[in-house]
């Protein structure tokens, strides 16, 4: 058996190595090579441009080169081979991106934390505390909101004033003017 595999390797020796030098084999590796620069310099750029443009904080920019250069690196051959076969060029990285996420992402995971058993474990009241944080700036903005819609619907109060006559003054003053032509009548 062991035989047979060492046999193998010295025929297709000389074959790969025939294959590798080929004009075709060359002008493949340098379209993936310069496929996967772009692909690592457009993905390093966008982990670290849209979470600053969101307000978060970006990765480092090691561990975003690392993960955008290990998928572009995986994705680019794949990728261009289906392109070859015919296959439209927006289809080809959508399916070589679909096949190789997986594979990159753990590949990536271990290349910037090669040992994660060795990392603490956050115990129950480092979690218990990152929810109370969450659920006090949850708060502050159902508040600010509140506070907001309040601001654009507040309309300054109005003063309606009523004046109604009561029957008593009524009947007083009809009293009065009685009185005062009964006045005038006994002068008259």
């Amino acid at each position: 058996m062991i035989q047979a595999a060492t046999q193998a390797v010295r025929m297709a020796g000389p074959r790969l190595a025939a294959f590798f030098s080929s004009p075709a084999a060359r002008e493949f590796g340098k379209e993936a090579g310069k496929q996967a620069l772009i692909g690592t310099a457009t993905g390093t750029g966008l982990e670290q441009i849209l979470p600053r443009v969101m307000g978060r904080t970006a990765p480092p920019l090691q561990e975003s080169l690392i993960r955008s250069g290990v998928a572009s690196a995986l994705n680019a051959p794949v990728s261009v081979g289906l392109a070859r076969t015919g296959m439209p060029t927006f289809a080809s990285e959508l399916m070589s991106s679909a096949i190789t996420t997986g594979p990159a992402a753990m590949l990536s995971s271990r290349l910037i934390d090669p040992e994660p058993h060795h990392n603490p474990q956050a115990s129950y009241s480092d979690l218990s505390a990152s929810q109370q944080t969450e659920a006090l700036s949850e708060r502050e903005r159902y508040d600010k909101q509140i506070a907001l819609a309040y601001a654009r619907n507040y309309s300054s109060p109005s003063h309606v004033y009523h004046h109604t006559i009561s029957a008593a003054p009524a009947a007083e003053l009809a009293g009065r003017v009685a009185s005062q032509m009964g006045q005038v009548h006994r002068y008259m």
